[in-house]
């Protein structure tokens, strides 16, 4: 991939992202609410990380970073869902505990996804798989996805009915 491709691929996912998060989230938190919009967050980066584990065209991964990009739904509908259920004196709490939270993924993500790509591309491996990285995240989000899959919705019924 070259500097040119990595540029547009940049740019494809920035404009993208700026679209779902300016003019797309709001009708979709109006039409889903937030649990079914978070959860629909999570299934699209679920498939997009599957999907990408196994990509090895350039032109392909650039088709799909649009599609993957609606993962950012799941978000802004987490942290309006968590600051709905904080007393307005925990709103700064909140707000410091999600970026905290935040920190220390962006500190730990590196490291172990590091490990993980060196360990599914060693020659030694039983097996060779530079995707490894984005299945791990994958069956992060899955378990995400199932975890929010069993709360309940604010009138009780099970989300996924």
């Amino acid at each position: 991939m070259g500097t040119a491709s990595i540029g547009a691929s940049l740019t494809v996912w920035g404009v993208s992202i700026v679209f779902i998060q300016g003019v797309c989230i709001r009708p979709i938190l109006r039409r889903w609410g937030e649990h079914r919009t978070i959860f629909a967050g999570l299934v699209f980066s679920l498939f997009s990380y599957v999907i990408v584990s196994v990509i090895s065209n350039g032109t392909a991964m650039l088709v799909l970073i649009p599609v993957s990009a609606l993962g950012v739904i799941a978000l802004p509908a987490m942290q309006g869902l968590m600051s709905k259920n904080a007393d307005p004196d925990q709103q700064g709490e909140l707000q410091g505990a999600i970026t905290s939270t935040r920190s220390v993924a962006v500190i730990l993500s590196p490291i172990v996804m590091t490990r993980v790509f060196a360990f599914a591309t060693d020659p030694t491996a039983p097996f060779f798989l530079p995707g490894a990285p984005f299945l791990v995240s994958a069956l992060l989000m899955a378990l995400c996805a199932l975890t929010l899959w069993k709360l309940r919705t604010p009138d009780n019924t099970p989300l996924g009915s």
